[in-house]
């Protein structure tokens, strides 16, 4: 597993702090996580880029004779 840098080592426990507030109506909601610099820099691209792999790998498995 690849070494988180700096930006991201601040982001990701940003991002948790937000979504385990005591209080739900002062926890971040699924939007505002969906937003977060951790999500939009690291974890969606990241995401994204393992589908496009799948798929590759899905469609050379189903052309091969």
């Amino acid at each position: 597993m690849p070494k988180l840098d700096d930006d991201e080592c601040a982001a990701l426990p940003k991002m948790l702090r937000s979504m385990f507030v005591f209080r739900p109506q002062e926890r971040a909601t699924i939007d505002e996580v969906s937003k977060s610099e951790w999500m939009v820099k690291w974890a969606l691209p990241a995401y994204e880029k393992m589908k496009q792999l799948r798929a590759k790998e899905a469609e050379e498995k189903n052309s091969v004779p």
